[in-house]
């Protein structure tokens, strides 16, 4: 069979050797593998924004190493080598039409969508949800999304020189990578979206076949094919699902940043009153997923999360029987745009907003809580686990496990958020649980790409270099770590002096003032 994989977020060696692992694999088997990969096409990237020189030259020695170590079994294919010179001259006056977010989402080339993972990538990088769309920001983005047609141009090239059966991808979110799945869906061409899964001790590959890692369908899919797994008994899938919420709770490392180091077990509010129906809600950070699109659009009450806190306050305005607590989620202690900022003006008597830097206990929450309300993070499940009702008002990879009610109308999120629930069957969530932490995902075969880290003093300062697994110099993972951040200080002092550090582009920051 011919395979044609696409290799992006090249700076990003998990995602490289996944790539690899999954290249190599096939090739021994048998098949034919072409590795489509960018030389120096796209100005920027998702892990490259500004385009910085001395970034895009690393990526592309990076890549001819790996040419030199991989190329006898896999074919390496420069994207510049499938563009022609008139085409880049006609993407590089192109223009487009768009005044806001909602025009930036139904943004297509050729049927495909390129706006969506532009968005995803600026918002990831800047934070900002709602840009200020002028001048600075149509001379960046547009650059992004022409970048997006760049990458569109060179797939379709690949296809029709090497005709591929299967086409693999990473990810699939961003501008280099979405517009892979939905031209493979479009062409009828079967795909594969790989992704890393981040064990306790050590990390496994998952495969998303025609689907990728943000559909919730299939996540309920691969839940259900972990669970009805014959080869582990049912008291070992109960202890290892169950240990990601006890882990969580004893702020432990279960593969995520750990957001609660900082809180205090047992410690409320001071008004905390424990004889009116309390209903605590937690937020999430809501930039992280704001232009994935598809069904965690869809299955959203409301177009924002402060539009629907808002909603809720004023339902409740003056029931003297109802108390509303919001615990603002950790990652947005430190945002200054509207969407985070904003969420304090909510504060009242009968609604105590709790800041994202507080210590206040997100388990004692939920321990004291009546019903939860959650907007998709994983404190949604969690609070399952722990015995409390929980109504999900937004797309969560949990949606489809039946582990939280999930009202399709705010008339029926009402009628649950006034009667006494019962929570939801608690295996539902431990699946889920059993899902992120078994340890019986796909590890590799070709290309080890677990790694660790080496805590070393540099410059009169503690760091901790990544020591991958598959990169090795001598032999020696730590030497190779060594020489690659001389490499990487070199390129950068070499265009220290160029002007904005080498950067092409500048991030535009600024926020509009309208809700778009």
């Amino acid at each position: 069979m011919r395979y044609l994989c696409h290799s992006s977020l090249s700076l990003s060696t998990p995602s490289r050797a996944i790539m690899y692992d999954e290249a190599l694999k096939l090739a021994h088997e048998g098949h034919v593998v072409h590795l489509l990969y960018c030389d120096g096409l796209m100005s920027q990237c998702f892990l490259n924004i500004c385009g910085n020189a001395a970034q895009c030259s690393l990526c592309k020695s990076y890549y001819q190493n790996d040419k030199c170590r991989f190329g006898k079994e896999i074919n390496f294919i420069p994207m510049t080598s499938l563009v022609t010179a008139g085409q880049l001259q006609n993407i590089a006056v192109m223009e487009f039409d768009y005044h806001s977010v909602h025009d930036i989402k139904q943004l297509s080339y050729e049927g495909l969508n390129i706006g969506l993972g532009a968005l995803s990538a600026y918002i990831t990088a800047s934070r900002n949800m709602n840009p200020l769309i002028d001048k600075t920001f149509r001379d960046f983005f547009d650059e992004t999304l022409r970048n997006a047609v760049r990458n569109i141009i060179a797939l379709q090239q690949a296809v029709e020189h090497f005709h591929p059966e299967h086409i693999l991808l990473y990810n699939g979110r961003f501008a280099d990578s979405r517009p892979v799945w939905e031209f493979a869906q479009k062409s009828g061409i079967p795909f594969t979206t790989l992704e890393a899964m981040y064990g306790i001790n050590c990390n496994f590959k998952a495969r998303y076949t025609e689907s990728t890692p943000f559909s919730l369908a299939k996540t309920r899919e691969i839940v259900d094919q972990l669970w009805q797994d014959p080869s582990f008994g049912r008291d070992y899938k109960l202890e290892v699902g169950a240990s990601f919420f006890e882990r969580r709770r004893k702020a432990l490392y279960t593969g995520d940043k750990i957001y609660t180091i900082n809180q205090e077990e047992g410690l409320l509010p001071q008004n905390w009153d424990s004889t009116k129906h309390n209903i605590v809600i937690f937020n999430s950070s809501e930039d992280e997923f704001a232009a994935v699109g598809g069904e965690l659009e869809e299955k959203a009450l409301f177009k924002s999360q402060l539009e629907g806190l808002r909603y809720i306050k004023a339902h409740f305005q003056g029931n003297s029987d109802v108390r509303l607590t919001l615990r603002v989620h950790p990652n947005l202690s430190q945002i200054e745009y509207s969407y985070a900022r904003d969420i304090t003006s909510l504060q009242d008597t009968d609604f105590d907003v709790i800041p994202g830097d507080s210590p206040i206990s997100t388990y004692s929450l939920i321990d004291a809580a009546d019903t939860v309300v959650i907007f998709g993070s994983t404190v949604g499940v969690e609070a399952t686990y722990w015995g409390k009702p929980t109504i999900l008002l937004a797309g969560a990879t949990y949606y489809y496990l039946d582990c939280c009610y999930t009202p399709q109308s705010i008339n029926e999120m009402l009628s649950l958020l006034t009667a006494r629930l019962e929570p939801k069957d608690k295996e539902n969530a431990i699946k889920f649980g059993y899902m992120l932490m078994t340890e019986h995902w796909e590890t590799h075969s070709a290309v080890d790409f677990n790694w660790t880290l080496w805590h070393v003093k540099l410059f009169g300062k503690n760091k901790s270099l990544v020591l991958n697994n598959w990169q090795r110099l001598l032999g020696s993972p730590k030497l190779y770590a060594i020489i690659s951040l001389i490499r990487r200080l070199g390129y950068r002092l070499f265009n220290k002096f160029k002007p904005n550090g080498g950067d092409k582009f500048v991030l535009p920051r600024k926020e509009s003032l309208t809700v778009q």
